[in-house]
């Protein structure tokens, strides 16, 4: 009868956060199995190093570390008979795995090729998304809170697309895809944000995302992590009083939980009327209004009106289904904040067309609570120069602003 193939999870890298099945697993099984880089050391056997009595088989599997996946598979491969050789002599093998075993761990791989065929027992681990958490203190979700997990190697579209309905997120394998990251987060208003380095591992760093980037040039170890949150802010800093343009009832269902998210808002139910004339009308007493409706309606409604931006009231077109807010008018007059507190309630996206925003997630003559442009005519010049990659100069106290500092606009010391 075969002897069991075990994955292991010997933790993110601090020997301590070895479980103690762990170690009586390892210390029971004769032959133990790890990858290794090609011409380094493991750290997974590292971790464990201490307690190896030198009597046991080793099998190291010379993995290189590469972007193209098939080097990998070549060697799982080649090493997978061996183990089956001595799993079919009786000889149980503890395969060491990094963190936990099933969390984009390489023991799934020897699982495909041996699972079938062989007992299999998996020792779940400390993974490293639960190391970098408790680094950072920081919680990864609550309640009804929806996590991503996503690898830093996906495009930067993707990325983006992938965070953008979350709640809260975790970026993996950061490396030189850093700056990608900070730009990501910067344009979904992740306003939480830590950067972890070697969590359980000796080195380890806890730093503001702005900190690390500005450190690391852009580049960051592989072992790293970006923590991030919505927060709760969005669903509050908007403008009050909004009109809720609700056009049938199948748009009725979505006006009335937004309504509970949007201060003092108000549901007007056009259907039936004439829902040009009653726009407009809202419209002209400078009402922000809310349609849950094509984009066109609104167009076509208010354009006789259109004169002056600086004093039009933001209007924002919400499809029925909560997949997208598309601020139309006022976007820095509070339309780019109320699309991003819908799609925060419905998980759709916030069709942010302002240059400065889509490019940096910065709105120099819309800023947060708590802060006011002191000259607000001065916002466009400086953002028309940030798009040219022209220089422009930032100074601020050591976390005094990081709605500046966080965002993804390429200022400059001087």
């Amino acid at each position: 009868m075969s002897a069991t193939l075990y994955g292991v999870g010997v933790g993110p890298g601090d020997p301590e956060l070895l479980t103690l099945k762990a170690l009586k697993t390892i210390q029971a099984a004769p032959v133990i199995a790890y990858v290794s880089p090609e011409g380094g050391d493991s750290l997974a056997r590292t971790i464990v190093k201490e307690h190896l009595d030198g009597e046991k088989i080793e099998i190291a599997l010379p993995v290189p570390m590469c972007a193209d996946p098939s080097h990998g598979q070549e060697v799982y491969d080649r090493y997978a008979p061996e183990i089956a050789a001595h799993l079919d002599k009786g000889r149980h093998v503890a395969v060491l795995c990094e963190g936990d075993p099933l969390f984009y761990g390489s023991f799934m791989y020897l699982l495909e090729r041996l699972g079938g065929a062989h007992p299999v027992e998996v020792i779940a681990g400390v993974s490293s998304l639960g190391a970098v958490a408790a680094a950072a203190a920081m919680p990864l979700v609550s309640r009804n809170d929806v996590l991503v997990v996503a690898p830093a190697t996906l495009p930067e579209p993707e990325l983006e697309a992938r965070l953008r309905s979350s709640d809260a997120a975790a970026v993996m394998k950061v490396g030189r895809h850093l700056d990608k990251v900070r730009r990501v987060l910067g344009r979904l208003s992740m306003s939480e944000t830590r950067y972890v380095e070697r969590a359980g591992m000796d080195g380890e760093r806890m730093l503001a995302l702005s900190d690390a980037a500005d450190g690391a040039k852009g580049k960051a170890p592989y072992f790293s992590m970006v923590l991030a949150h919505k927060g709760k802010a969005p669903a509050f800093d908007v403008p009050e009083g909004a009109a809720i343009a609700c056009l049938g009832p199948a748009g009725l269902e979505l006006a009335e939980r937004l309504k509970k998210v949007l201060p003092d808002s108000r549901i007007h139910y056009l259907n039936g009327e004439d829902v040009g004339a009653r726009l407009r009308a809202l419209f002209q007493k400078g009402t922000p209004i809310v349609g849950v409706c094509a984009a066109g309606v609104l167009i076509r409604s208010l354009a006789p009106l259109l004169k002056d931006k600086r004093v039009e009231p933001p209007v924002i077109a919400v499809a029925v289904d909560g997949a997208y807010a598309v601020p139309l008018l006022g976007g820095h007059g509070g339309a780019n904040r109320l699309a991003q507190a819908i799609t925060a309630l419905t998980g759709g996206g916030a069709a942010v067309t302002t240059a400065g925003d889509a490019m940096f997630g910065l709105a120099l003559d819309d800023p947060p609570k708590g802060w006011r442009a002191a000259n607000p005519a001065a916002a466009k010049k400086i953002i028309v120069a940030l798009l040219s990659k022209k220089p422009v100069g930032l100074k601020v106290e050591a976390g005094n602003a990081p709605w500046l500092t966080d965002s993804g606009a390429p200022f400059t010391e001087k």
